[in-house]
């Protein structure tokens, strides 16, 4: 498919400048084909009205409340699907270089139909030159977050999992179907990504294609607070995932005690009661939502 359209959805929250330099970074792509979705995640910081006024060319989508990213990947999906050959998924508080959707494009458009989407690397905003990740996967028994170090720094290879990054094609997501909205936001990008493999479809990663992302390099206090800010959500949907994909879930949670305890002493390091309150609550509704499955 030569060129084929591109629908780009944004979802954010609270990021306006954020997702301003991401849409400006777009549109100063080399591909052309492509129209750009923001779902706002009923933000308060004017982010609808603030993109209305700087690019009116973009299409926004405004929830009502914070549904999370997974719901609102799935309200774009809904409105602009068949309005596209692709969808891209992209995070807010990223931004992508002249020729990344173009590699994207590339390697999704010319293998077989056994591909269903594609993702790039991703390097720290603050140092450029420094690669945040690139294939990055959840170890199904472990429970471990990774990143695989680059077999081939030059050439895109099939790969088991991806970041929020996603370039996917149309029919891929009417086969697989939309995101699960039951994480809300972290893992719904894993979860979506072994469900394309489970379904017999491959993902193929183009280290050549370069997203960079704004989260914390230098300050390392400031980058494990944010981390702690989301102590919730991180114990809760690390269990669903498990319950969802691991081969052996119980096993799975013989090595869970080892998350309890190294989250319990970064929250006691920093002094974050809140953040310690939190995970032990997600800790307890990943475990009830894991048990009420069969």
């Amino acid at each position: 498919m030569k060129n084929p359209f591109i629908t780009i959805i944004i979802p954010t929250h609270n990021r306006a400048q954020d997702v301003i330099e991401l849409i400006t970074s777009i549109k100063q792509s080399d591909y052309n084909s492509y129209q750009i979705v923001v779902v706002d995640d009923a933000s308060d910081d004017g982010t609808p009205s603030i993109i209305n006024q700087t690019h009116q060319e973009v299409g926004v989508l405004t929830n009502l409340k914070n549904l999370g990213a997974a719901a609102s990947k799935n309200i774009g999906i809904k409105k602009y699907l068949n309005l596209s050959d692709y969808l891209l998924f992209l995070d807010s508080d990223e931004i992508i270089e002249k020729d990344t959707i173009t590699k994207l494009v590339e390697v999704l458009s010319r293998h077989s139909d056994k591909i269903a989407a594609v993702t790039p690397s991703v390097y720290y905003f603050e140092k450029p030159e420094k690669k945040q990740y690139g294939h990055v996967a959840v170890g199904l028994i472990t429970g471990i977050n990774y990143s695989k170090k680059d077999k081939h720094p030059s050439k895109p290879w099939s790969v088991k999992s991806c970041g929020g990054n996603l370039l996917i094609k149309k029919e891929m997501i009417k086969k697989v179907g939309l995101f699960d909205e039951n994480f809300h936001v972290f893992y719904e990008d894993a979860d979506y990504s072994l469900r394309i493999i489970k379904a017999g479809y491959k993902i193929f990663y183009v280290p050549q294609a370069k997203v960079y992302h704004k989260t914390p390099f230098y300050n390392k206090k400031q980058a494990t607070q944010k981390w702690l800010s989301h102590a919730y959500l991180t114990a809760r949907n690390k269990l669903i995932f498990l319950k969802k994909h691991s081969p052996c879930f119980l096993l799975s949670l013989l090595f869970y005690p080892i998350y309890i305890v190294f989250y319990t002493f970064k929250a006691l390091k920093y002094q974050d009661s809140l953040a310690l309150k939190e995970y032990w609550r997600g800790v307890k509704d990943g475990l009830k939502w894991a048990f009420s499955k069969k």
